[in-house]
Formats: structure tokens, C-alpha cells, sequence
């Protein structure tokens, strides 16, 4: 019941207005584990920051822009099934699927779900956003957060699952995802940058135990898919198989801590 390997579903931050979007740029940093998209829409310039957090348990979103934006944040696919933002807060549940004796409820047509005894059913999960820092107004519509005329926001997601460990029934014995998920966001009065010092200093004792240097270091800020189109026509670039190393232990290190489950097969979380 808990080796099920299904993604949580999509988090989904929509912009309300007609954009035009120019001078984009997106760059993931591998030594501080986080994520800057900058561009222009319209002529003025926005800028977004994430990272997630292993000390906070939580994914940090923040957006800033010189002019003011309307951002609808809303969650679907994977095994999501249940959705609420009507108190201000964007709460979304799913299931991973049972194993064996499936039953279907209903007429026996097509749109009938499945149900499955309780002894049967895999491991559920929760998700929980709280929009904050923002000088805009909030509403909630249709099962979504609805952010209108704002010029900063940050928006703090958690996520957690019943799971308790391989040797646990996740629905008989599992851990309580809502419980978990309040103590997650007691943080949520943190600003981004002090959440982001504390991830710093956990996250860089495992990247920065080494460094790695093939000697051809290259201007950061050319396109990495330019890069892979020379080495493609023959250009060697012994730094980009450096920083493919480094991408590997990026991706390990976000995949694994010490007292969590060993990472798998990447392909899987990719």
C-alpha cells in the first residue's frame, strides 16, 4: 500500500492579465538550492524567488513587480480529489491507490470511482498554501486563492502525507498529514530571506562538503541550452560535465536527508 510512487499533483500560479513578456531570464542556483525567474511584462520589470525548505518543511514562492498583478493559485492532477480555499487558505487532499479488490461504487458507469476497504487503501496526502506578505487583496473562487492588485506576495506551500514508514500501514497506522501540516506552517510568519538563511545552512554543509572543477570555467549567464547545442556541433565544454556533476548531487541532496527514505531511481522524481 505505500509503493505507490505518484507525483503530489500541480501547483499552478496563473496570471489574470493579458501579458507581454520580455528580456526573461530563469536560472536555478545549485549552491543555495533556489530558484530566480526575472522579466519584463508590459516594460516593468518582476521578479520571482523559490525555494523549498528541509528545516520549515515548505516550498517558499515570492513575487515582486513594479506594477501591480492579479495571480490565481489553484492545484490539480495526480491522485487529488478534494479541494477547499473558502476560508482564505488553499487546502487540497488526495490518495495514492489500493492495491488489490477493487470495488466500484455507484451504477457501474464509467465516471463511478473506485472505492476501497479501509484496509486497502494507500497513503493519503494533504497540501496547504497560505498567500502572505502581500498588499493586495485575497479572495477565494472556486476551490482557488485569487490574489488581485498586488506588487509583492509570498506564498508558503506544505505538503504532507500519512506515510509512517515502510513497515506501517499508511491508513491504519499512519501519521495525521493536517496535524503535521499546522506545525509546518507555524513558520509562515517568517519573510522569505530569513526562511532562506536557515535552508542556507542546512542545505550547504552537505553541497559545499566538496568542490569539483574540470578548469574551463564558463560565463554563468550563457544559455544553457546554447551550451548543449555546441557541444552537439562538436565544441568541447568541459565545464558543462562539471556541472552536471554538481546537478547530480543537487538533485540527491534535495531527493534525501539522514532519517528520511534513501533516494530512488531519479527518473522516477524527474
Amino acid at each position: 500500500d505505500s509503493q505507490m510512487y505518484v507525483p503530489f499533483g500541480n501547483l499552478f500560479l496563473e496570471m489574470l492579465e493579458e501579458e507581454d513578456i520580455s528580456e526573461y531570464e530563469r536560472e536555478l542556483d545549485l549552491e543555495n538550492a533556489e530558484i530566480t525567474i526575472r522579466y519584463k511584462n508590459h516594460g516593468s520589470l518582476v521578479e520571482r524567488r523559490c525555494l523549498i525548505s528541509e528545516p520549515h518543511q515548505m516550498l517558499v514562492y515570492e513575487i515582486k513587480a513594479q506594477k501591480p498583478f492579479s495571480l490565481k493559485i489553484w492545484a490539480g492532477g495526480g491522485y487529488l480529489n478534494r479541494f477547499d480555499a473558502s476560508t482564505g487558505v488553499l487546502k487540497v487532499y488526495g490518495r495514492c491507490p489500493g492495491r488489490s479488490n477493487l470495488t466500484k461504487v455507484g451504477t457501474g458507469d464509467e465516471s463511478s470511482l473506485f472505492s476501497y476497504a479501509r484496509k486497502k487503501q494507500g497513503v493519503r496526502y494533504e497540501g496547504l498554501g497560505i498567500v502572505s506578505k502581500c498588499d493586495g487583496y485575497l479572495e477565494a473562487r472556486e476551490a482557488s486563492l485569487v490574489v488581485n492588485q498586488a506588487t509583492r506576495l509570498t506564498l508558503y506551500f506544505g505538503i504532507r502525507s500519512s506515510f509512517a514508514g515502510f513497515g506501517k500501514h499508511p491508513q491504519l497506522e499512519g501519521n495525521d498529514p493536517e496535524l503535521l501540516l499546522e506545525k509546518d506552517m507555524a513558520y509562515v510568519g517568517l519573510t522569505y530571506d530569513e526562511i532562506r538563511e536557515s535552508h542556507l545552512a542546512e542545505y550547504q554543509q552537505y553541497y559545499n562538503r566538496m568542490s569539483f572543477s574540470l578548469g574551463d570555467m564558463h560565463d554563468k549567464k550563457q544559455d544553457l541550452l546554447e551550451r548543449m547545442k555546441q557541444i552537439q556541433e562538436g565544441k568541447q565544454d568541459l565545464d558543462l560535465a562539471a556541472l552536471l556533476f554538481h546537478y547530480g548531487r543537487y538533485l540527491l541532496i534535495a531527493s534525501s536527508r539522514p532519517g528520511t527514505q534513501a533516494a530512488n531511481l531519479q527518473g522516477i522524481w524527474n
